[in-house]
């Protein structure tokens, strides 16, 4: 689940960018970082990931990126300038970007050699769903996110069903 948020997140991000804009009284330049702090924290710690992952243990390590993203996106939405927001979206990336190969390889490692392929094949189905949000995504005045035409809870219902179908 930790995985379709993460994905979520930069999506809504590239559609709250006018939003956060005003909100903060940003440039159009300096509001442009949002996106490009996340990324560049993502890719610094992705070729990390697996080395990471085998001194701390692939599920101590993913929970710990989980927590990461977690509180940093808490603090995303608490920043009350652009300098702390850019600080959490590159906190943001540290954590969020080892979620993707983590949670297929935790995959990989527990279900039987049989049943691997149908695994990765529910899990990309889940994710890839994500991007397809019925009724798409919309940033309100107030800075919340509202998924048109899904109630929330329904919404992480049919993600959840969707991996495991």
């Amino acid at each position: 689940l930790v995985t379709v948020m993460q994905v979520l997140d930069v999506t809504v991000t590239n559609v709250a960018l006018p939003h956060i804009q005003g909100a903060l009284s940003a440039g159009v330049d300096e509001v442009s970082w949002v996106l490009t702090f996340y990324l560049a924290a993502n890719a610094i710690v992705l070729p990390a990931t697996g080395w990471l992952a085998g001194v701390l243990g692939r599920k101590r390590f993913f929970l710990a990126c989980t927590v990461v993203f977690t509180l940093a996106s808490m603090l995303c939405g608490i920043a009350p300038n652009i300098e702390t927001l850019l600080l959490a979206r590159m906190l943001q990336g540290l954590g969020g970007g080892p979620l993707m190969p983590l949670s297929q390889a935790i995959m990989w490692e527990i279900f039987p050699l049989r049943q691997r392929g149908m695994a990765m094949a529910a899990w990309g189905v889940g994710i890839a769903s994500v991007e397809e949000i019925p009724g798409g995504v919309r940033v309100t005045s107030q800075m919340t996110v509202e998924i048109e035409g899904q109630d929330k809870p329904a919404l992480v219902a049919e993600i959840i069903g969707q991996q495991y179908a």
